[in-house]
């Protein structure tokens, strides 16, 4: 009965034999070999009590044992266990656990491959945006005219330097991420704006409402006498986009073009008082010419009328 609560652990075997090596029980149990001598008496190769590995001329399998005396001097109570069957469901789980680390290796280097490849990807996209963003950029700069960005917020994106300059009493203001409504308001205080000679939250608020709703172009003097003409369009996003073009050189021609076609009326009427003038002189000696013309008829005649009295 002591001897079966060990049976079910594989591959172990549990013996009680005497110091001759005679078999007294063995579970698992043997009843053709009970009284025999055995074999293989454990406790005849070691005693102590201490774990050994069986020698593989006695068991050919890996097997180690281990025995030492009972309270009974000349019995013996010896273990041998099979370690190819004591460890089989382990070997099986070890089996198992390297193909699952296996297969999980196998998924960590896919997944790195793949995100490396995405991570090369994503490089590559970046550069491309980059590449794109600084040629965008160079364009831009390159601009003659001031160029502007806002988002769907009113807050201010990008421009260029063309357009600091046109706006440089507000440069300190321009900044991404500013409001268009306090850009105006700091350019007020700087004196940015000739027109604001009123309210200025009225001034802000009239301009404001221009910027959103895209009333046509609306031409603007800077501080230093300069025209610019500011053109503005919504993005499909909401945002705005706006273009400061410098029609000073334009406001001068067209001032000159009006001033020359003032002149040039001056000049028509007084070419015209002239002409009024002269046809009046040739009305005048028009009628000097028929009364002289009448006075010698006249003249003539009476001579005739003279000459044949005579006769």
């Amino acid at each position: 009965k002591l001897f079966s609560a060990v049976g079910a652990i594989p591959g172990l075997r549990v013996v009680l034999e005497r110091r001759s090596g005679q078999l007294l029980v063995s579970q698992p149990y043997d009843e053709m070999q009970v009284g025999k001598q055995q074999r293989v008496a454990i406790s005849k190769v070691h005693a102590s009590g201490t774990v050994f590995m069986v020698p593989s001329d006695l068991i050919q399998e890996p097997t180690i044992g281990v025995a030492r005396a009972s309270l009974y001097g000349d019995v013996m109570i010896a273990l041998t266990l099979d370690l190819n069957t004591a460890m089989a469901d382990w070997v099986r789980d070890r089996d198992r656990m390297v193909a699952s680390v296996s297969i999980a290796v196998v998924l960590v280097f896919a997944l790195a491959l793949t995100l490396n490849a995405a991570l090369r990807q994503s490089e590559r996209a970046e550069a491309e945006r980059s590449r794109a963003r600084a040629t965008l950029d160079a364009a831009i700069e390159s601009m003659s005219d001031g160029f502007v960005m806002w988002d769907r917020d009113d807050r201010l994106v990008t421009c260029n330097e063309q357009y600091r300059h046109m706006y440089r009493l507000s440069a300190d203001f321009i900044s991404p991420g500013a409001k268009f409504e306090d850009i105006i308001r700091g350019g007020i205080q700087r004196g940015q704006y000739p027109q604001a000679t009123g309210d200025m939250e009225e001034f802000v608020r009239q301009l404001t409402a221009w910027h959103h709703h895209n009333e046509g172009p609306l031409e603007r003097e800077l501080p230093d006498h300069r025209w610019i003409l500011i053109t503005e369009r919504s993005t499909p996003d909401g945002g705005i986009v706006g273009i400061r073009t410098d029609i000073t050189d334009l406001k001068t021609a067209l001032s000159k073009l009006e001033a020359a076609k003032e002149r040039a009326q001056q000049a028509v009427e007084e070419t015209q008082l002239q002409n009024a003038a002269l046809r009046e002189r040739d009305r005048a000696l028009h009628i000097q010419n028929v009364l002289f013309d009448a006075a010698l008829n006249n003249m003539s005649q009476g001579l005739l009328m003279t000459d044949r009295n005579q006769r």
